[in-house]
């Protein structure tokens, strides 16, 4: 299972796709800042027990056709579904709580990180805050 976490920002992709090159070259970089934050947010809530499912996160980008861009944070375990939603109690791969798990609101999850992980990262992000610096940047220059 591939757990994605993404954000198209639409308001501001409207209007990327009517700024020009020197413009959207004064905004990447604020997106891309914002992403790598957000990635390492995800990487530091990240439980390590061997290591691999930190080390397997992934960012990328993607551009549209009409000049917008999406960050793609990816993470290709095959136990990142459940790191990311816990598990059902008498579900696989934890029925229950045992060692290196604990039950949190109905399901079973990891005790070193009892909640979301990227979800979370995404949802202690200040994504107003991004959408109106991008915004203020382009009113500047358009």
């Amino acid at each position: 299972m591939t757990v994605k976490i993404t954000h198209n920002l639409n308001s501001i992709n409207s209007k990327l796709s009517s700024a020009s090159n020197i413009t959207r070259d004064k905004i990447v970089p604020i997106f891309k800042k914002f992403a790598a934050d957000i990635f390492t947010d995800i990487l530091y809530r990240s439980p390590v027990d061997s290591g691999m499912y930190r080390a397997d996160w992934e960012l990328n980008y993607s551009y549209g056709t009409d000049g917008g861009m999406t960050a793609i944070i990816s993470n290709n375990m095959p136990y990142a579904g459940v790191m990311e939603t816990g598990s059902p109690i008498g579900g696989a791969p934890w029925p229950g709580a045992g060692l290196k798990t604990v039950e949190r609101e109905g399901r079973i999850w990891s005790s070193q990180r009892p909640e979301p992980v990227g979800d979370g990262a995404l949802k202690s992000s200040d994504l107003d805050g991004l959408s109106k610096e991008i915004s203020k940047k382009l009113d500047e220059v358009l």
